[in-house]
């Protein structure tokens, strides 16, 4: 079985347990993960774990720890139960009102101004052009965080560095290589509950903005499949009047986020309400991993749909390991 690591609050590593009887382990890309492990006997264990340390058990490529947050002691077991270590960001609130900014630029400021937390540090910058075009404010730095990724389809992450004892806050969203492919054909995936309808489908968005002082006419954009006619252009009407030019803004920033709510809307317009996907988890960790884009070919309906991993759960008994992926909204559905 996995090895089961603790670190003392300033991440030094103080024991490493061999022996439990379960664990489940989960990470999410942007929501908050969870761990729990058992222990047959609760002496040996409730003596090494202590609430407020930290856990690693996740794959090679998982760079995430657990906060153990409660140790449970039985008759005959200990069961330790944790969160993801992006949950001390909930141990922080701001007050700060966030509307029509750079996503990153938002995280990365709520972190920094956070009260200290012991080995925190902000890691190095993605660069990541997402605008964030909703309004946040009086939350704990978690909920802006999940608020504001969840938004823009971006993930952030407290990743463990070892080497320096530090606890590093970043922010990524891969983008899609196309060489993650998972098909019926292939065998490595399947494809148990499908419901597919086209009622509520839009593929244009008329997005109508603030009213342009000069023309007293409010500015509009159109975007999605443009070039669709008759039967098959659906269009939608999106009310952007929450989105205001900004001082020192240009014209064509201030179209492009119209344009970003648009994109935005439209892609909750997907015409499959549900499809339960589920493909082979085996190079999970290795070749692939959390946050990247999936392209899925269902070959018998012939659908072909771009997901994102959003979460995984590793589950570890009686020397067996399995792990089951989630997915987000699909960036992109073909029907042939």
């Amino acid at each position: 079985m996995r090895e089961f690591n603790v670190y003392d609050v300033n991440l030094k590593r103080i024991n490493c347990i061999q022996t439990y009887e379960s664990a489940i382990w989960e990470e999410g890309y942007n929501t908050l993960g969870t761990c729990m492990v058992e222990f047959k006997g609760y002496k040996e264990a409730a003596d090494k774990i202590k609430s407020g340390e930290w856990a690693y058990l996740g794959l090679s490529g998982s760079e995430s720890l657990c906060q153990i947050r409660s140790v449970e002691t039985h008759d005959i077991s200990t069961i330790i139960r944790g969160f993801q270590s992006t949950k001390i960001l909930s141990e922080r609130v701001s007050t700060k009102t966030f509307k029509n900014i750079n996503a990153e630029e938002a995280m990365r400021e709520l972190v920094s101004n956070m009260v200290p937390w012991e080995n925190l540090y902000l890691g190095s910058k993605g660069e990541y052009p997402d605008i964030f075009t909703h309004q946040i404010s009086d939350k704990s730095v978690l909920e802006y965080c999940q608020t504001i990724a969840q938004d823009t389809d971006m993930g952030f992450k407290i990743k463990h560095d070892k080497k320096n004892k530090k606890m590093i806050f970043e922010c990524y969203k891969p983008k899609d290589s196309g060489n993650l492919v998972f098909a019926t054909r292939f065998g490595n995936l399947t494809t148990p509950e499908i419901s597919i309808s086209d009622l509520e489908y839009k593929n244009v968005a008329i997005v109508a903005g603030e009213v342009d002082q000069q023309t007293r006419i409010r500015k509009e954009v159109i975007v999605g499949d443009t070039t669709a006619k008759g039967s098959k252009r659906r269009e939608i009407y999106i009310d952007a009047r929450d989105i205001q030019k900004e001082e020192g803004e240009t014209e064509e920033q201030y179209i492009n986020k119209l344009k970003s709510r648009g994109i935005q809307k439209l892609s909750e317009q997907v015409k499959i309400e549900n499809i339960s996907c589920n493909i082979s988890s085996a190079d999970f960790g290795k070749l692939y991993n959390l946050g990247d884009i999936a392209t899925c070919i269902l070959d018998d309906i012939g659908i072909k749909l771009k997901l994102r991993i959003t979460q995984y759960r590793m589950t570890l008994q009686n020397n067996n390991e399995n792990i089951e992926l989630s997915f987000g909204k699909p960036i992109y559905i073909r029907r042939s």
